[in-house]
């Protein structure tokens, strides 16, 4: 996010129109955070943020050199004081709600966040926590968005010395070095961008072309030039507004192509370099009055907009009601103006240098402060008033990184955990994720009852779903590497032909694929002869992935002897279409039968059961405890009895 940067004695001209397009772009984060559907790719609007300072801070730095005033500590000084007193001021205002309002759990990871933005490295935290940005949980974090901050902090830290050194030394070469680096940062960018690496995303070496644009930009404007023909400028200063604010309409999270954030930049370059002419048509909508006001808090704007939303979000409001969406933008409005009234133009404008930088001090200890409490309180709840919540999923996970401290680290490759309960090879055989690893303590109850060798055969965070012909593949491998999936997939292939067991039981997160994901995999057992039970998955819970009973006691969500509670479940397109996945392969493959659980737990209304009296029937939001996976051990038993029966 980039800061407002105003006239001084050294400073470029005031541009107004870049005020204006900074409200463009802030405009575009703040409604694409709010899930409008008509702006998918409002998020662009950084990128644009990126170009701005970039060629803000080299019209600065140079015009300074040229004058001989350029000094790195003043310009480091003038940066802290920008941006240091409001960001802090809200890592501190955050931080206090989030400890009185919050899952004390969650505040662990926002503690480490609001320490890293304060810092100047949330960038490095976001990314080796691996918080993609469009992830759930991501969405939940109230300073996520800290993350382009410290990107351009970073920037500002190491590109004026190297540019000083360039002009100084090598001034012919400016052009050509930048050239350079933008060239190699943007190749780094097109690497990481197919993989959707989170390094990419975050980090500032793939991210260093979009702001060394705008540098570039700058150092050949700063040159005499040819001046451009008005109507050239208008029809270019236009296109660059069709780029912007068509990338921003255009593509979205999914819909997009390697480089495409070649667009926004390529328009924002085009404005910033041919909108300077008084009577241009682009110039006097971005220099209007109301966009100008816009833009002159975009810093600010951008700083609390996004703690409102995750905050308001975990408080109960939701932004798909129109009253509540309305009262998160008057908050969001009431302090950014209060930010940039109260902090940024006091201590920018009002206070010597020396006072100034005493207060970004005052401010950083306080903000750490708040910041270590949250990451290192007492973080968990009494859930003594519940019973004690058993999951044993763990015990029969065959991932290496899991089962390692068990000796069992070479079980993905050896058949997985097979339990001996009858014949020396397994009769029946349990494949899936991790809602697999959720039913196999009642299965392996149910098979050792009937006197069935089994192996389980699944692991968490990895699909079990598999395509021929067998190699590296893309999908994600979990806690494996590319090369050990490609091993557990060829061996869990291999031991399906040797065993031809006679049952084999599917189970996953069925939502998250699509039925063309599930057939090689089924079509495969069907061929060794095995009867195939797919488990439905069970209603999801509306809190996300959190600790049931821990969030059950942040509720106040007390138990009632001898009562059954409930709570609000997800109900999306994308469950009913895992529900589906199920019935459409029974209804193809006549050795399929679904073994239905989702009814066991849904109620009226959207609701899920989660509290018989004591007793907590969910480990997190979609996987049943111990417990909870009981209440269908009728229905399980019944099916496993009668596939088994079948020759």
């Amino acid at each position: 996010m980039v800061q407002t940067i105003h006239r001084s004695t050294s400073s470029i001209a005031y541009r107004p129109e870049i005020d204006g397009l900074r409200a463009v772009a802030v405009l575009a984060v703040i409604l694409y955070h709010l899930e409008l559907t008509c702006i998918p790719a409002g998020y662009l609007g950084v990128d644009v943020f990126f170009v701005i300072s970039g060629y803000l801070i080299t019209s600065i730095i140079t015009r300074e050199i040229k004058l001989g005033e350029f000094s790195l500590m003043r310009f480091w000084s003038r940066r802290i004081r920008r941006i240091l007193p409001a960001l802090l001021t809200m890592l501190l205002i955050t931080s206090v709600v989030s400890a009185v309002s919050c899952f004390k759990p969650d505040t662990v990871s926002y503690g480490v966040q609001g320490a890293a933005a304060a810092l100047s490295v949330a960038n490095f935290v976001l990314c080796h926590q691996n918080l993609g940005y469009w992830s759930r949980i991501a969405q939940e974090t109230p300073f996520l968005h800290s993350w382009s901050l410290s990107v351009e902090e970073q920037f500002y830290l190491i590109y004026p010395p190297l540019l000083l050194l360039l002009i100084r030394y090598a001034g012919r070469f400016t052009k050509f070095v930048l050239t350079l680096a933008m060239v190699g940062s943007f190749m780094l960018y097109l690497q990481g961008a197919s993989s959707q690496d989170l390094t990419t995303f975050y980090l500032l070496p793939a991210r260093a072309w979009e702001l060394t644009a705008g540098c570039l930009l700058a150092v050949c404007m700063a040159e005499p030039r040819r001046v451009i023909e008005h109507r050239h400028a208008t029809a270019l200063a236009l296109m660059g507004m069709v780029l912007v604010a068509g990338s921003f309409f255009y593509f979205s999270a999914s819909h997009r192509f390697p480089g495409y954030l070649v667009v926004p930049v390529s328009g924002c370059l085009l404005i910033l370099g041919f909108t300077q002419a008084r009577q241009a048509l682009v110039r006097r909508f971005l220099a209007l009055p109301p966009t100008i006001f816009v833009g002159k808090l975009s810093y600010s704007l951008y700083l609390w907009h996004w703690p409102v939303i995750a905050l308001g979000t975990q408080c109960g409001l939701s932004i798909r009601l129109p009253s509540h969406l309305l009262l998160v933008l008057v908050l969001t409005l009431l302090f950014a103006l209060a930010s940039y009234r109260y902090v940024e133009a006091t201590v920018r404008y009002r206070l010597p240098s020396q006072p100034a930088l005493y207060i970004c001090l005052a401010l950083l200890v306080p903000s750490l402060g708040a910041s270590a409490y949250l990451a290192l309180r007492q973080n968990s709840y009494d859930v003594s008033r519940y019973n004690r919540v058993v999951f044993l999923g763990k015990h029969y996970d065959v991932n290496p990184a899991t089962t390692k401290t068990n000796q069992l680290s070479a079980t993905y490759t050896a058949g997985g955990i097979i339990h001996r309960n009858g014949p020396e090879e397994p009769t029946v055989v349990v494949l899936g994720d991790s809602h697999a690893l959720m039913w196999s303590g009642l299965i392996d109850s149910i098979t050792r009852e009937l006197g069935q060798t089994t192996s389980f055969y699944a692991t968490v965070s990895t699909s079990p779903f598999l395509r021929f012909p067998l190699a590296l593949s893309n999908r994600p491998p979990g806690n494996f590497t590319q090369d050990q999936l490609l091993v557990y997939d060829q061996q869990r292939v291999n031991f399906l032909e040797e065993w031809r067991p006679k049952v084999v039981i599917i189970v996953a997160r069925w939502e998250k694929y699509h039925t063309e994901d599930t057939k090689d995999l089924v079509e495969l057992c069907g061929r060794t002869g095995a009867q195939v039970l797919l488990i439905e998955q069970p209603p999801v819970l509306y809190f996300g992935d959190r600790n049931a009973a821990q969030y059950l006691s942040y509720l106040r969500f007390w138990p009632k002897t001898d009562e059954r509670r409930y709570l609000p479940a997800l109900k999306t397109n994308k469950h009913e279409q895992g529900r589906q996945i199920v019935r459409s392969l029974c209804e193809q493959y006549p050795f399929c039968r679904r073994i239905a659980v989702y009814d066991l737990f849904e109620r009226p209304a959207d609701q899920a059961w989660i509290l018989d009296g004591k007793t907590v029937l969910y480990y997190d939001d979609d996987h049943l405890s111990q417990a909870g996976a009981e209440r269908a051990s009728d229905r399980i038993w019944n099916s496993l009895r009668s596939a088994l029966a079948r020759e």
